[in-house]
Parts: C-alpha cells; sequence; structure tokens
C-alpha cells in the first residue's frame, strides 16, 4: 500500500508505503516513509526467541538463554584499535 501525503513536496513519487511478504514459517513487515519531521534510520527484525533493534547510532540484539534474556550493544561508531 502506498500513500502520496506530500504531492507538492514530492510530486513524482508515493512518500509513504506498506509492504507486507509472507511465506509459510515467517512475515515481513516493510514500512518507509519520507513524511517525518527528522532524520530516521532504524530497524527491528524479531524471531520467536531473538530480536535485533538497529539505529543510526547503535544496535541491540536480545537471545533467550537458559538462565533468561541476554542483551549486548554495539556502537556503530566506535573506531576501535
Amino acid at each position: 500500500m502506498t500513500q502520496h501525503i506530500k504531492p507538492d513536496v514530492y510530486p513524482k513519487v508515493e512518500d509513504d508505503a506498506t509492504i507486507v511478504i509472507t511465506c509459510p514459517k515467517a512475515q515481513a513487515i516493510l514500512q518507509a516513509s519520507r513524511n517525518w519531521p527528522f532524520d530516521r534510520r532504524d530497524m527491528a527484525i524479531y524471531g520467536r526467541t531473538p530480536a535485533a533493534l538497529t539505529t543510526s547510532l547503535a544496535i541491540a540484539t536480545r537471545f533467550a538463554t537458559a538462565r533468561g534474556w541476554t542483551l549486548s550493544f554495539l556502537d556503530v561508531n566506535f573506531r576501535g584499535t
């Protein structure tokens, strides 16, 4: 599904889209939009037990373990030696 919310700003393209992909054992919902008042670059991926969340600054992962959940973060701007 697409929407043309701001035809005066983006006259040649739709500025909002939702795409649903369905497979036998998985589903993906992609949402893209130019209709944000700020720069937004993020993504969330969910599985039965793991999850990965990203922003333009960091990546966080979450996994189920025998003792509970393990949560870790990765700073994408880290310049290690």
